[in-house]
This record gives C-alpha cells, structure tokens and sequence, in this order.
C-alpha cells in the first residue's frame, strides 16, 4: 500500500470518530455522519501535525500515520465500547445493500 493511500485513508475514513461521539441511531442520518466526519479529519490531521512538530519525531510521514493510527484505533474501541452500553435496537447500523433483494438477480 502506498503512503499516499495511507494517508487518505485516514483523513477520508473516520466513520470511527463520529461512531464515538454519536453512537445512537436516531443522533445523526448518513450524509450528517459523513460531512462530520470529514470536517472532523480536516481538524484533527493539521492538530495532528501540530504536534508532532514539537516532538523529536517531527511532521514526518511515518511518525504521522502512526499518530494518526493510534487515534483512529483509540476511537474505535471508544465507539464500541459505547455501542455495546446501548440497547440492540438504538444501535447505528451500516446496512450494506438495503433494498437488494436476492429476486433482483
């Protein structure tokens, strides 16, 4: 994988992020939970970089990714712990496919 899809993975794909602070279902519809999440990455990367510049890391590509790693995972298990505290039903669920049934093929 190279740097450059690394790095637009984790500033295009923090569905993460938002999952912890808006775990329910009825908090947020789809197009509020993406516009979220990329204006929570166009905050959160340049903080990021603000940062590591002073720390003798420094603003490289790898102390970056792994910053940027470490943040995105942190949130993740936030969000899931989160997620378990509610009922089954108010839960936030991605439903890949809806509305394709089997008879459509």
């Amino acid at each position: 994988m190279s740097d450059r899809s690394q790095i637009t993975d984790h500033t295009l794909l923090p569905e993460g992020r938002i999952a912890a602070l808006f775990p329910r279902k009825d908090d947020l519809d789809g197009i509020e939970r993406i516009a979220l999440s990329f204006g929570l990455s166009i905050a959160v990367v340049p903080l990021m970089g603000l940062v590591l510049n002073y720390t003798p890391f420094g603003v490289r590509l790898v102390p970056i990714l792994v910053a940027l790693s470490a943040f995105t995972v942190s949130l993740a298990v936030v969000a899931g712990v989160r997620r378990l505290g509610l009922p089954e039903g108010e839960r936030f669920v991605v439903e890949v496919g809806a509305g394709v049934s089997s008879e459509d093929f």
